[in-house]
């Protein structure tokens, strides 16, 4: 998966800056150039998992630098010695190394130092080396997840054969916006919309399309509970539950549906929901035709499910007795409530 960033990289030698910027999420390296000579510009890769850099070993021991506690924010993140160079990567995201994360309306930008202590076979220094490195990326529904502690997300692996196996994961979001995932216990009232985003990690090649085939929720854990209410069926909105909107499905590496709470009839306190989601080839007809014949995609390349739950609701106790309302459409299994999420998935065959 391949998405506009710009990385910046600082050269703390002398305060001197560097930067460079990217189209591409995925960059292999960075050619950097210092005014100073002494200023030590590492190769610099900062994708979808993970950033890092390596420097010329030499360069560090002319400066004095003690190679073997190089280390970021994080002192327990230390760079490894790897032939003439010296390496250090960890992954992407918030509070990992020490890293930290700034948001704005559109875009988050990941921060952290590496600090290159002096070598204590010298007797004095007067220089002390760091580098501030920052990746910025457009907040979506993936980036996004990287940016709070402990995101309400599961994720499966799907294998698809000629390719690999491809990482596909669902969240949870705290509005249309699809940017801010939960990260706690999750309480929605009846009134509320949940706002759900379904996405293939890893396809970096860009080649396949995900496409939500059938959503729904149960009271239980089991996804073949015979109490279920449908959101998505084969590709398409239960209609007759007019808040249910299909955002996106088929037509990138990213699905996203929204729906109005709804409480299941009966003593049930929680809910699961269940998506079949598959991942079809680019050059396959992969958008569900909603409004008339289903598009033609009867054997996917690779089928999988994932379930997200238990959730409940925040309204206060009700008459099980009543019925739900129209905007929660019709369900002879009833209703619906939201909790913190025990995080669990199984491949559909």
């Amino acid at each position: 998966m391949q998405l506009p960033t710009t990385i910046i990289f600082l050269c703390a030698v002398a305060s001197v800056s560097c930067s460079i910027s990217s189209t591409h999420l995925r960059v292999q390296r960075s050619a950097l150039e210092c005014p100073q000579k002494i200023a030590v510009c590492p190769k610099l890769t900062c994708d979808a998992n993970n950033f890092g850099f390596c420097v010329d070993k030499q360069e560090l021991l002319d400066l004095k630098v003690d190679i073997y506690n190089i280390h970021l924010l994080d002192r327990s993140c230390k760079a490894n010695v790897i032939g003439d160079k010296v390496c250090i990567n960890w992954a992407l995201g918030a509070f990992v190394c020490g890293t930290t994360a700034e948001l704005t309306d559109t875009h988050v930008t990941y921060k952290n130092i590496m600090f290159l202590p002096p070598d204590p076979v010298y007797v004095i220094y007067r220089e002390e080396y760091r580098f501030n490195v920052s990746c910025t990326f457009p907040l979506d529904l993936l980036t996004s997840l990287g940016t709070v502690l402990y995101p309400i997300i599961v994720i499966i692996s799907i294998p698809v054969d000629g390719y690999g196996e491809f990482q596909v994961g669902m969240a949870v979001y705290k509005d249309a916006s699809f940017i801010t995932p939960y990260d706690s216990d999750v309480f929605l009232s009846t009134h509320a919309m949940l706002y759900v985003g379904v996405f293939i990690y890893n396809d970096y090649n860009n080649e396949f399309n995900l496409v939500m085939k059938n959503c729904y929720a149960t009271p239980t854990m089991n996804p073949n509970d015979l109490k279920k209410y449908d959101i998505i069926m084969e590709g398409c909105s239960n209609t007759l539950d007019k808040t249910i909107k299909i955002v996106e499905n088929g037509e990138s590496s990213k699905g996203k549906f929204q729906v109005q709470m709804f409480k299941f009839i009966g003593d049930h306190s929680r809910v699961y929901l269940h998506c079949e989601v598959y991942l079809c080839h680019k050059s396959k007809s992969c958008k569900p035709n909603c409004f008339g014949r289903k598009s033609n995609n009867e054997l996917p390349e690779a089928l999988g499910s994932l379930r997200l739950g238990p959730i409940n609701r925040s309204d206060p106790p009700t008459d099980d007795a009543d019925p739900p309302t129209d905007a929660a459409g019709k369900s002879t299994s009833g209703g619906f409530m939201l909790f913190g999420f025990l995080l669990s998935s199984y491949l559909f065959f």
